[in-house]
Parts: C-alpha cells; sequence; structure tokens
C-alpha cells in the first residue's frame, strides 16, 4: 500500500478537500544482455528478470513490426533444396505525414534584446528600492518579469530566484494568500519543472493549491485542473524512475513543462507515487461532484455560469481518463515494491503491498468499466476498458479470470457488431499490456505518430511462441537483414523478453499456444559496447 507522506500544505489539502465532498469509494536499468544460441531460450527463473523493463534513457532507435509467412517454392537452390519465400501480412505506413509535434512552446529572445531587458529591469528595482525602499510595491511585478526573462532564455534557475523575491514581496505588501501570488507560484512551479526538480515543483504546487483553498473554498473547483497536472507530473516522473513511458492520452499535455533530460531524483519515486494516487483520488472526486451538479440543475442559469466560468477543457472533466491514470499509478506502485521490498529470512518478500496495488488497481479499471457502462459511452470504449481489466489479470497471473473476460469481449463485440479489435485474434501483431503503457523502442515510447513514415536500415526475422501467462518463449531468431550488429539483435531480444502481450484465440472460445513469426524493422543500427581496456 502506498505510504503518503504529507507536508503540512499536503495535510491542509487533503483536509479541505476532503470537507467537501461526501462521495466514497475506495525499471529499471536496462538488464545485461544476453544473446542466444540455437535451441537456447531465455531464462525466466528471475522474478526480477522478468519485470525489468528498458531504461528510461531512450536510444533513438525503433522495431516496426510485420507479421511474416514463408511460403514454399517449387524450384530449388544450387544445392537441391527447396526455396522459400517470405510474405509479409501486415504492412508499414506507406504515405508520408507531418513531422512530429514538440511540446516545447518556449518563445525564445534575442539576446542582445534580452540583456537590454534584464539591465533595465536591474535599474528599475534599484531605483524603486530608493525611492520606495525595499519593500516598494512596484518591485513584485518587476521580479515577476524578470523572472519571465530569464524563464525565456533558459535560465531556470536566476527564474526561480526572482520569482521567490516577487512571491515574498507579494505577500508582504498584499496578505498571505491573495489572487496576486497565483501567477508568480503557477510560473514557480513551471521552472522547477523545467530544471526537472519534481520534489520541489511538488512544494510549490501544493502551496499554490493551498492559497485557491484559501481564497475560493476548499471544495471550488477551479482547484481540478492543478490537482491533475500536480498528478499527472508525478505519474509521468514515475514512471520515468522506472523506466516505463505511458501511452495515455492526456498526459503528456499536462506534462509538456516538465524536463525529462534533466531528472534524476530517482530516490523521489515513492513519493511521487503516493502524490500521483492522492490527488488522482481527489481529482475524480471533484469531477463527480461536478458531474452531479451539471447534470441534476442542467438548465440553472447559476450553474452554466460556474461552467462557462471555469473554462476548463474536455479531458479535466474525463472521469474514465483518471482512473486509468490511477490504475497506472498503482502498476508502478507495483514494480516500485517489487524492487525494493526486503525479503524474509526464507527468501520471500512480502505480498501484503503487492495485493494492495493489485487490488486498488482493477478496483479503478472496474469503476471505470461500470462509469462507461453508466453513461451509455460508446460500445467500443465499455469493451476497451473491460479488456484493459482482462489485461490486467493477466499481468498479474489470474490466467482463469483474464480468458473469462477475453470471452466476454468477443460477445460484446458480436451483440455491438464489431469485428476487430488489435491483439485478440490470432494471428494478430502481439499487442503489449498494459495498454496504457507504450512497448520499449516503439513509436510510442519515442513521441512518434503510428502512420509516421520511416527510414529503417535493415530487419530482423524472429520467431516465438505466448505461454498462457502472456510472456513469449521459445524466442528464435530466424534471418537477418545483411549487415545487422550484435547489438541490435541483442536490444530486440531484451524488448521482447521483457514484454507482456495479450492473449490471443483462434476461435474466440478457447486460447491455445499460439506461435508468432514476425519481421522487425529497424530504424538505426546499435554500435557494440565500448570496452574499456
Amino acid at each position: 500500500m502506498i505510504n503518503f507522506k504529507f507536508s503540512s500544505y499536503k495535510v491542509l489539502l487533503a483536509l479541505g478537500l476532503g470537507l467537501a465532498s461526501s462521495f466514497a469509494w475506495s525499471q529499471a536499468q536496462e538488464s545485461p544482455l544476453v544473446m542466444l544460441s540455437e535451441g537456447q531460450e531465455p531464462s525466466q527463473n528471475s522474478s526480477q528478470e522478468t519485470n525489468q523493463n528498458i531504461n528510461a534513457d531512450y536510444v533513438p532507435i525503433i522495431f516496426d513490426p510485420v507479421l511474416i509467412q514463408t511460403v514454399e517454392l517449387s524450384e530449388t537452390d544450387d544445392n537441391g533444396e527447396l526455396r522459400f519465400d517470405t510474405i509479409e501480412l501486415s504492412s508499414l505506413p506507406s504515405t508520408i505525414n507531418s513531422a512530429p509535434q514538440t511540446s516545447s512552446n518556449i518563445f525564445q529572445l534575442d539576446q542582445e534584446l534580452a540583456d537590454s531587458s534584464l539591465a533595465q529591469f536591474q535599474e528599475s528595482i534599484l531605483q524603486f528600492e530608493i525611492e520606495g525602499g525595499v519593500y516598494d510595491f512596484r518591485l513584485s511585478e518587476l521580479y515577476l518579469s524578470l523572472g519571465n526573462t530569464h524563464q525565456q532564455l533558459g535560465e531556470y534557475q536566476l527564474a526561480i530566484d526572482a520569482y521567490n523575491e516577487a512571491l515574498q514581496l507579494s505577500r508582504i505588501n498584499d496578505g498571505l494568500f491573495t489572487e496576486d501570488q497565483l501567477p508568480i507560484v503557477e510560473v514557480l512551479v513551471e521552472s522547477y519543472l523545467n530544471l526537472g526538480d519534481i520534489a520541489s515543483a511538488n512544494l510549490n504546487q501544493e502551496y499554490l493549491l493551498y492559497i485557491k483553498q484559501k481564497i475560493y473554498g476548499a471544495g471550488n473547483p477551479i482547484i481540478l485542473a492543478e490537482l491533475l497536472e500536480y498528478a499527472d507530473w508525478n505519474l509521468h516522473a514515475s514512471g520515468l524512475s522506472l523506466g516505463y513511458r505511458p501511452n495515455l492520452q492526456y498526459l503528456h499535455f499536462r506534462t509538456e513543462s516538465f524536463n525529462e533530460q534533466n531528472y534524476s531524483q530517482s530516490e523521489t519515486t515513492e513519493d511521487s507515487l503516493a502524490a500521483a494516487a492522492f490527488a488522482y483520488t481527489q481529482a475524480l472526486i471533484m469531477q463527480h461532484d461536478l458531474e452531479t451538479e451539471f447534470n441534476e440543475t442542467l438548465f440553472s442559469a447559476e450553474t452554466i455560469e460556474l461552467r462557462n466560468s471555469l473554462d476548463f477543457p474536455d479531458e479535466d472533466y474525463d472521469i474514465s481518463e483518471t482512473e486509468q491514470k490511477l490504475a497506472y499509478t498503482y502498476y508502478l506502485q507495483y514494480q516500485f515494491d517489487q524492487n525494493n521490498l526486503a525479503v524474509n529470512s526464507f527468501g520471500e518478500a512480502p505480498t501484503s503491498q503487492f495485493l494492495d496495488s493489485y487490488r486498488n488497481g482493477r478496483a479503478a479499471l472496474e469503476r471505470r468499466y461500470a462509469y462507461l457502462q453508466r453513461t451509455n459511452s460508446p460500445a467500443i470504449n465499455i469493451i476497451q476498458a473491460l479488456l484493459d481489466i482482462a489485461d490486467w489479470y493477466l499481468v498479474f497471473e489470474r490466467w482463469s479470470s483474464a480468458e473469462e473476460l477475453y470471452i466476454q469481449v468477443f460477445s460484446l463485440m458480436e451483440g455491438n457488431g464489431i469485428d476487430k479489435i488489435n491483439g485478440l485474434d490470432y494471428p494478430d501483431l502481439p499487442l503489449y499490456i498494459p495498454s496504457f503503457l507504450s512497448s520499449p523502442y516503439t513509436r510510442e515510447s519515442n513521441g512518434l505518430s503510428s502512420e509516421e513514415v520511416l527510414e529503417y536500415e535493415g530487419y530482423i526475422d524472429v520467431n516465438f511462441a505466448l505461454s498462457i501467462s502472456a510472456r513469449p518463449t521459445r524466442i528464435r531468431f530466424i534471418a537477418s537483414s545483411e549487415g545487422t550488429t550484435e547489438a541490435t539483435e541483442r536490444a530486440l531480444l531484451n524488448k521482447i523478453r521483457y514484454s507482456q502481450y495479450r492473449l490471443q484465440f483462434e476461435d474466440r472460445s478457447k486460447y491455445s499456444d499460439n506461435t508468432y513469426l514476425v519481421r522487425y524493422y529497424y530504424t538505426i543500427q546499435l554500435a557494440p559496447p565500448v570496452v574499456e581496456e
């Protein structure tokens, strides 16, 4: 179970939000790469090995899979052996799309203009201090502008120093809790995120939430957006620490200021997970309360005015998305506990924490599924939510329960006229699970569109089977294009062997031990590691 470690602001936040509603409900470094000789299978004896993932420092390589089939030809080679041809059963993108979008929206200042602006700010600050003293009320706005200039120049620590001065002056001149402080604390949070300093960003975000509680009231929905942002970047940072990358729809949208390259505080992972779980839970309470209020008084002028004044994007009301993120949080908590919990004298780890993560995550997914049913959401969304529960069972080795739900999914598909969902019918390309994670060395993990046309340097053909536990077994490298390096093959092997995939059914009624022949096109070659003498 997550052990919450609240700062003073977080305690006040919890108390305030708890009074606002009566609604109640409930990695890692890359493993050593080992090549397989012919006939050898990867070892799955180590629980630590089977739960490792590619680390967060991603290399710029993408493996794009295509299902293939070998066909026997009537002709023979020079040795009299029958020739075989390879047929690709699925395809790669073939149309050129726009370049991937960048999340950076920082306006770059001309250096000469910036230096002039900074000099003017310093001169004005000195002048105001002479005229009105070091606490002159005009200084707060000047320091805020000075900080914004440093921020645009990428000088985040200098920006933080200026913002702190602006905040202190605002508190002295205007009082402890005023709206004038809000923009200062918001940009202060952004600067810490740009530094990759999650702990300091959290502290200031908690303070921002506390100020808004004091100004607007503990249950005011204006707090919702900050809660979700606070949760999202903590979840994102936790995932990076554990070697996972999410593919959730809105997560990167809210964490675009977060500097992944500078983030190195892996020791804060447990606190970040606690903060994310807490904030998502509180956000769900608010989302449900807002939904109830808007539904019950749909034509009330007061309610319409409230909704218009909030001006929230649609994703802020997305209960389904928040529940999925909460489940993801508990999945990461499970992975963190596996890597960090001490074993007893018999070499056994305590199971209570693991069970809590499993149950809490499953409960979030089940609430999501029930909510989509209750709100008459599109059938495909409901079925996908049920699939996520089935995948969750599979990840946590509840194989019989998973298989029952997969069969139920087929029944719902037939009843709603849905012919195809990727990764369910054999032979589909194996689909990585849980669905909210992106597999290492993929388009998703590198922020590329699934339709982006890429240039490939070669390919590797791999044969493997999927066991009932959805883990690849009997991995064989069949062939590769000329010049493929051993390091590239090892990266692909590592990607496959530590993945779990959705079960596939040949007749939609019973799982069988399926085998796959897949060609992985790769975008670049990996060089062999440098050995120091």
